[in-house]
């Protein structure tokens, strides 16, 4: 037995010695090796730059009136109230504001709530 012991063990010391050992690579010096190529120390080219998705980029900034042309001025809508081409319309117009009665819902709300059951308005 002792004999098998001994020779066992030489085969196996010997397996060992015959097989090389694989260092253990991480994922980038696999890559690199299969393809013969070194990876860079350095970052030479940077990430190209993102792009708007559709839709979107159709908006410009708000010109000063300084540069403005008179071309454009004249392609701007006018109000419907006072005629003016002056940033607003009909609805936030202060000539109309300034004119017009208050609504119905500023009246109810003037108005006290009354106190119990709402008188019916069927004919009797």
């Amino acid at each position: 037995m002792a004999i098998y012991k001994d020779k066992l063990k030489e085969l196996l010391d010997q397996a060992v010695i015959d097989i090389p050992t694989v260092p253990k690579l991480n994922g980038k010096a696999v890559m690199s090796s299969m393809l013969g190529v070194k990876e860079p120390d350095e970052q030479t080219l940077n990430n190209p730059n993102l792009r708007k998705a559709k839709g979107f980029g159709c908006f410009s900034r708000f010109k000063p009136i300084a540069e403005v042309t008179a071309e454009e001025l004249s392609k701007r809508r006018t109000c419907g109230v006072c005629g003016q081409k002056a940033g607003h319309n009909s609805r936030t117009c202060g000539m109309a504001l300034a004119e017009t009665p208050p609504s119905k819902k500023q009246k109810q709300q003037d108005q006290p709530k009354r106190a119990g059951l709402r008188q019916s308005t069927r004919k009797k």
